[in-house]
């Protein structure tokens, strides 16, 4: 994927745990965005501006043995080109207005991976490939560390899943029921409303701490 994205000195990485929590929220929030209209859009736009729409009507199943080798290579051309500027300023654009913190590297992440690997199994569901981002090279020389119960993964997914949902998403989820949704699935019946607003909070500070400017075209 490029680079690693560094972390802001204000907030500085102590350790591996460190680290790794502030990519699963980034992860994450890639995840609950990938579906929103507004992205879909930028997808379908990127996709007619390669002019893929065509390629995208033909499985690569129905070609003919001897022209199965070159329409995979005609379409791994077309979607691994790198982003152009015009493609990354439409898509920035959009991701920012949503008020994505990190919103660069979801950019640098839509355009680079996501988008490409849709298009290949798109069109080519014989062979689809899964959406893997680079969890690899932590930064030398740090403890392991471990991370808390209330940052480990499980958590991350659910505080971001309440972040998009009550900050990104349109319209907003109202919060009593984000926390009554809360509350059934932990048996519990007070009022939880704290608790989201807590999660949404740690949520956004995680992905604060992305320093991504150098993702960019």
């Amino acid at each position: 994927m490029g680079r690693e994205a560094r972390l802001r000195q204000s907030l500085p990485i102590t350790n591996e745990g460190d680290l790794e929590a502030v990519r699963c929220a980034a992860e994450c929030a890639l995840y609950q965005l990938q579906p929103d209209l507004r992205v879909i859009e930028c997808y379908s736009a990127w996709c007619t501006g390669r002019e893929l729409p065509r390629l995208m009507r033909v499985r690569v199943s129905e070609f003919l043995p001897t022209q199965r080798d070159a329409a995979i290579s005609l379409l791994i051309k077309a979607i691994c080109r790198p982003p152009s500027e015009a493609e990354w300023t439409a898509v920035a654009q959009v991701v920012e207005a949503m008020g994505v913190p990190c919103w660069r590297w979801i950019t640098s992440t839509l355009l680079k991976t996501v988008f490409p690997v849709r298009t290949y199994n798109a069109i080519n569901p014989s062979d689809a490939k899964f959406i893997q981002l680079d969890r690899a090279g932590l930064v030398p020389g740090l403890p392991r560390g471990y991370i808390p119960r209330e940052r480990g993964s499980a958590a991350i997914r659910r505080n971001v899943e309440w972040w998009y949902q009550r900050k990104i998403k349109h319209p907003p989820a109202d919060l009593s029921k984000l926390a009554q949704k809360y509350n059934a699935s932990v048996n519990r019946s007070d009022s939880s409303r704290s608790r989201v607003e807590e999660g949404i909070e740690q949520a956004e500070n995680l992905l604060k701490r992305m320093l991504d400017e150098n993702e960019t075209p």
